[in-house]
């Protein structure tokens, strides 16, 4: 029964870093900051049949980082923090006179991910 779990876990954590084999030499670091923006969520997602009602904005600001702990493995760090801004938004249920809009503004770290990534064939 003991292979069945082994086998499990070993596709299950290939699949986050199958894409990636290499690994940073002992002391080397690699690091990445990255933005990504939705801004006009009425033009992306907007149909005839579905109005977007105000002005939402999306916003992703995300680090990465890679460490070597040793020459086959390394420590792997990324932490997402997420913007939401809603403005002048009117709720369509809510029958009101005059200026009704409202805005909103979340902003809230994501799921972080903290890993080890090790090369297990390494060829020269």
């Amino acid at each position: 029964m003991k292979p069945i779990y082994l086998l499990i876990a070993l596709f299950t954590s290939l699949q986050a870093t199958a894409q990636s084999p290499w690994t940073k030499e002992k002391g080397q670091f690699f690091t990445n900051l990255s933005y990504s923006s939705i801004s006009d969520y009425s033009e992306l997602f907007g149909d005839p049949d579905f109005n977007v009602s105000g002005t939402i904005t999306d916003r992703t600001y995300q680090f990465y980082g890679e460490y070597g702990l040793t020459n086959s493995t390394s420590l792997l760090v990324n932490i997402p923090l997420k913007s939401i801004a809603i403005n002048n938004y009117v709720d369509p249920s809510i029958l009101c006179q005059g200026d009704c809009s409202e805005s909103f503004s979340e902003t809230a770290f994501g799921n972080f991910t903290l890993g080890l990534k090790h090369n297990f064939s390494k060829k020269k």
